[in-house]
């Protein structure tokens, strides 16, 4: 579509396709974040069952102690 247009109407066509493209980057970083999102709570999953299990391990090494 050529945007050579100086009235009115061409500007507002060039200022849709700016927005257009400005819309398409923001969808590009939204999908990027989220991305890094779910990484991170995959990792954080990992750490707390990491951590959940030396729990566990740490309270049977306590009660095999007391007993």
């Amino acid at each position: 579509m050529h945007l050579n247009k100086v009235d009115e109407i061409g500007q507002l066509a060039k200022a849709f396709k700016e927005m257009n493209h400005n819309f398409g980057e923001l969808v590009s970083e939204i999908i990027l974040s989220a991305s890094q999102v779910t990484g991170s709570s995959e990792q954080l999953n990992i750490t707390s069952d990491q951590v959940a299990n030396a729990s566990e391990d740490m309270a049977k090494t306590i009660e095999e102690i007391a007993n």
